[in-house]
């Protein structure tokens, strides 16, 4: 997600994101291909709706990532907090990171990682129509401190993907 080669670091808050994918039963998920893609710390998104944007770009971030799990399911990435974004004069998206795995041999999931303590959560139209409290909980993550982190404002938060449950959706191939 920040550029590599880059003399600048990226705007934003520096995150770490990890955690594990696995199955309905628990079993680890191991060399599945995960992608994210989220807005920069201005809101911007590096997608064709957003070609004529104004808000600013970032030249250090690239807006998007990918990576497998390890041998026992785990993922890890750094990045940057993203801004809300506008989906649409209408609608102003909460901060939050969309991910989409692919595991081997099975069809694409996906599903988004939000940010805890987001006032526009009560205005996002995806998030609610998740079936009840539990399942948005799941998707809604808490951020804190890394120890012996290089910049000791980092955080990690951490997201358990279990493909096949209420907020991992797969989509249809």
């Amino acid at each position: 997600m920040l550029r590599d080669g880059r003399d600048q670091p990226a705007d934003g808050e520096i995150i770490y994101l990890k955690d594990i994918i696995s199955d309905q039963t628990g079993k680890p998920i191991p060399k599945a291909h995960i992608e994210i893609w989220q807005a920069n710390a201005y809101g911007r998104c590096n997608h064709p709706q957003h070609a004529n944007s104004s808000l600013k770009t970032d030249p250090n971030f690239l807006e998007f990532g990918h990576t497998l799990t390890d041998e026992t399911g785990v993922y890890r990435f750094r990045s940057i907090k993203p801004a809300p974004y506008p989906d649409s004069a209408a609608w102003i998206r909460p901060p939050l990171i969309h991910f989409a795995v692919f595991p081997p041999g099975g069809r694409e999931w996906a599903t988004q990682m939000y940010f805890r303590g987001e006032k526009l959560y009560a205005t996002d139209s995806l998030l609610p129509r998740l079936p009840n409290d539990a399942d948005r909980t799941r998707v809604i993550v808490d951020f804190r401190p890394v120890p012996n982190a290089p910049d000791p404002n980092t955080a990690l938060g951490e997201l358990e993907i279990v493909l096949g449950v209420p907020g991992v959706t797969r989509n249809k191939a």
